[in-house]
């Protein structure tokens, strides 16, 4: 009714009259909504889709590609751009959920990067509403379900480890089993007291003092890791089961 079309699934609307974007075109050699008209899709906005907002791809060739080859190519994009492709077609936007959470696996495979999470949330709070909801699907909740599940384990896994390094380091230093903050900090003094004057000595309990500095922190990391990845999930569940 307005004389626009509404192209890339929706990323920009293009004024056929003007010859202008209505929405910045951040690829224009002409500043932002600069002259573009219909090269980026080939001249044909009806049958080519530009998801991204960027790169003019046929719908039809992406819907016969199989599942391997699409996933090649999500491989490289961002969880926004999954979405916006998988968003072209129905056919595109039934097997996009499979496709992102393979994709959402292997990028958090070792749980060590919540930035994957941050891109995944940004995703779903800015994803198109033309289609059914890529990342509100049975198929994507259960699969994202099992990564954070898998990725949690991974991070109590850690949380243990380190803890048990430091644990040990700590038992062996003092001579004791199970110590801690305060039976290292009353060895530590009796030990230095008893070599001041020894600088060697002194030298390999200072190192041992900072190398179990290092072994709290370590663990102290993996807690915070482990912290800001649950939040992370469960805002991303709230997004998940909203209306």
């Amino acid at each position: 009714m307005t004389g626009h079309y509404l192209l890339g699934n929706g990323y920009r609307a293009f004024n056929p009259v003007l010859m202008r974007f209505n929405r910045p075109d951040s690829l224009s050699p002409f500043g932002r909504g600069g002259l573009n008209a219909y090269v980026y899709c080939q001249g044909d906005p009806v049958n080519r889709s530009d998801s991204g907002g960027h790169v003019g791809v046929h719908i039809l060739f992406l819907d016969k590609l199989p599942d391997l080859a699409l996933d090649r190519i999500f491989r490289h994009l961002s969880f926004k751009n999954m979405a916006a492709v998988s968003g072209a077609s129905n056919t595109l936007n039934e097997r996009g959920a499979g496709l992102i959470a393979s994709q959402l696996n292997k990028r958090f495979v070792d749980a060590s990067n919540p930035d994957v999470l941050s891109d995944l949330r940004s995703a779903i709070e800015n994803e198109p509403g033309f289609l059914p909801s890529v990342f509100k699907s049975a198929d994507f909740k259960v699969q994202f379900e099992k990564v954070t599940a898998n990725a949690s384990q991974k991070t109590s896994d850690r949380i243990k480890e380190a803890w048990r390094a430091e644990q040990s380091f700590s038992d062996k230093f003092t001579g004791k089993p199970n110590t801690g903050y305060d039976d290292f900090k009353k060895a530590l003094a009796i030990k230095l007291n008893e070599h001041e004057g020894s600088p060697e000595t002194l030298l390999n309990i200072k190192r041992d003092e900072a190398r179990r500095k290092t072994l709290m922190r370590a663990w102290y990391t993996q807690l915070n890791l482990k912290g800001e990845m649950e939040q992370q999930v469960a805002k991303i569940r709230s997004l998940l089961n909203s209306p």
